[in-house]
């Protein structure tokens, strides 16, 4: 058995592996549909086998780079230098980060916005949350209470 499969046998690590199998076999099949070439299921063992190893070697070389530029945490930046050899893999890491950024902004914006309005509507009362005659919902809504 690969070192990969050794390495960690806890309930994560075999949670991941059944999904990772079940991921690639359906791929697998997709590809042998189109194509008209099936795979044995040796060939997705062995495919999910290494692709799980693979893992484990990006997780390790994120954790250098990460040490490296003497940082508790892996960040973005590590990520970019990891997949820098690979043009397709670098192309669609970047457009993702792209997207999560204008997320992020559009979010902060709805937060500020959103602060705004609170202040506004609490300056002739004061400020404090207890002047403010809405409540929280247990799905995170605001409702105004009369």
């Amino acid at each position: 058995m690969p070192e990969a499969s050794r390495e960690d046998d806890s309930p994560h690590v075999q949670q991941l592996r059944a999904a990772l199998h079940y991921a690639i076999g359906r791929i697998c099949d997709d590809v042998a549909a189109e194509r008209g070439t099936p795979f044995r299921r040796t060939v997705v063992a062995t495919l999910t086998e290494a692709a799980l190893s693979q893992a484990a070697v990006m997780a390790r070389d994120l954790e250098l780079f990460a040490q490296h530029a003497r940082r508790a945490a892996v960040c973005a930046d590590d990520v970019k230098l990891l997949v820098r050899r690979s043009p397709t893999l670098s192309a669609q890491l970047q457009r993702e980060a792209r997207r999560l950024a204008a997320h992020a902004k559009v979010a902060k914006e709805r937060r500020r916005a959103q602060r705004g309005r609170r202040g506004a509507r609490g300056a002739g009362r004061g400020a404090s949350a207890a002047a403010d005659p809405r409540t929280a919902t247990d799905a995170g809504e605001v409702m105004e209470l009369e």
